[in-house]
């Protein structure tokens, strides 16, 4: 398993299932992590806060409305 702590879009996608577009929907809808912009050009997620989508996708949508995110 890699260790890095942060995932890449295709990372993601495998992860998820789901593609690009719908991703970004998603997460400007807060229902699904978001996105940590390292520069200009690359983006990246956290591979915990990816992990606990996968594990209860709607767990981790209760949460971030919770907080306000």
């Amino acid at each position: 398993m890699n260790d890095n702590p942060l995932l890449t879009l295709a990372e993601v996608t495998a992860i998820s299932g789901v593609c690009g577009m719908t991703l970004s929907r998603m997460e400007k809808r807060g229902q699904f992590p978001r996105r940590v912009r390292l520069s200009p050009g690359l983006i990246a997620w956290r591979r915990p806060d990816i992990e606990a989508w996968a594990a209860d996708p709607e767990a981790c949508r209760r949460q971030q409305v919770q907080s306000g995110a």
